[in-house]
């Protein structure tokens, strides 16, 4: 029951937000508030949208859940977004995996930026490169995946 009301009292707060938003600002969409909103929650990078993984609606619904609360966690929204970007590529890009592989450098929650570059490394068309600079890195993990890797393509 208490969970029920902090729920309600969340989405309240929401709605308030949007009020007092809509009446400062003229003629201004949902999803332009929605994003103006993760940016104060900081689910996403603008490089996340650049690099094509997440749309402008995408981002708006991210920021809307995480404003209702239920999961307060925005490596979680990066992780499956994420995810599913990764596993709808057929083929993965050279540049795409090096870009994607930095962004996985520079995630501010060290374990899911670990975890994005072992799905970068364990891609078929991961290029030898990252193969090799994941053998360098600091990460014991990496260097396991990145070995069976260069193991299993005989490189």
């Amino acid at each position: 029951m208490l969970l029920s009301w902090l729920s309600r009292a969340r989405l309240d707060a929401q709605h308030d937000a949007w009020s007092i938003f809509t009446r400062s600002r003229a003629k201004c969409s949902r999803t332009t508030f929605a994003i103006r909103m993760n940016d104060r929650t900081q689910i996403y990078s603008a490089e996340w949208h650049t690099l094509g993984i997440v749309s402008a609606e995408m981002m708006a619904e991210d920021a809307i859940e995480l404003a209702r609360g239920d999961d307060p966690h925005p490596e979680h929204y990066r992780w499956r977004r994420f995810v599913k970007f990764i596993h709808g590529l057929s083929a993965l890009d050279p540049n795409l995996a090096r870009s994607l592989y930095e962004l996985g450098e520079r995630d501010p929650d060290h374990a899911l930026g670990e975890s994005m570059i072992s799905v970068i490394i364990r891609h078929d068309s991961c290029p030898s490169e990252l193969l090799e600079k994941a053998m360098r890195s600091a990460s014991a993990h990496l260097k396991r995946v990145a070995a069976a890797r260069l193991a299993r393509t005989g490189a």
